[in-house]
């Protein structure tokens, strides 16, 4: 009777160590998913900081990102999808900004206080919702764990479908990706121009 349930004890431990080893191995992955996204909101603010001092050098908020996540462990190469989140057309001319020649409308930091006293009330609040610089960053994250990838990727219901099929192009080289987003808004430090979205 003993040797038998010595032998039941054996089964029992061995079915429940790959259960208990794939249970760890999922919670490391998803501690990994919890530091990139907040690593990655940290790099969104920076780079969101970089737009607002030197508005369009993509090449440089390329550098920031990379250089804000480069503690992640595991992140391999991807190129995250950084786009500025450019304001309504009606809000800008609700904001009597100045108008170039070329078309493009000029929002200037210089002597704030004086240029909010020229607007009337609507066109200054106008004016100071356009005088912050909404920064949105698409990542995606490499996910180790196989069936974890599976699902993570079930329960994704907060990524749009551009965003999970750019990730799912990096998939199909091996090893699945998780989509990221993170959206972050900093106040203008620098003269800006855009050209009106029609």
């Amino acid at each position: 009777m003993l040797r038998r349930a010595k032998g039941q004890s054996l089964v029992e431990g061995l079915i429940a160590l790959p259960i208990f080893l794939l249970f760890c191995a999922a919670l490391v992955q998803l501690v990994w998913l919890l530091l990139a996204q907040h690593l990655l909101n940290s790099a969104t603010r920076y780079v969101a900081l970089q737009e607002s001092v030197k508005p369009g050098s993509s090449l440089e908020q390329q550098a920031v990102f990379l250089s804000r996540m480069k503690p992640l462990p595991g992140r391999g190469y991807v190129v995250p999808l950084i786009s500025v989140l450019e304001p309504e057309l009606a809000l800008v001319q609700n904001a009597d900004l100045t108008e170039t020649d070329a078309g493009q409308y000029l929002h200037d930091m210089d002597y704030v206080h004086i240029q909010l006293q020229e607007r009337t009330d609507q066109q200054a609040e106008a004016w100071l919702k356009l005088a912050v610089v909404n920064v949105e960053v698409k990542w995606c994250f490499p996910l180790r764990v196989p069936w974890v990838s599976e699902v993570v990727n079930v329960v994704d219901w907060f990524a749009d479908q551009a965003h999970q099929a750019y990730c799912a192009g990096y998939g199909q080289m091996g090893t699945p990706h998780f989509p990221l987003r993170s959206v972050s808004k900093v106040p203008l430090k620098a003269t800006r121009e855009w050209q009106p979205q029609l």
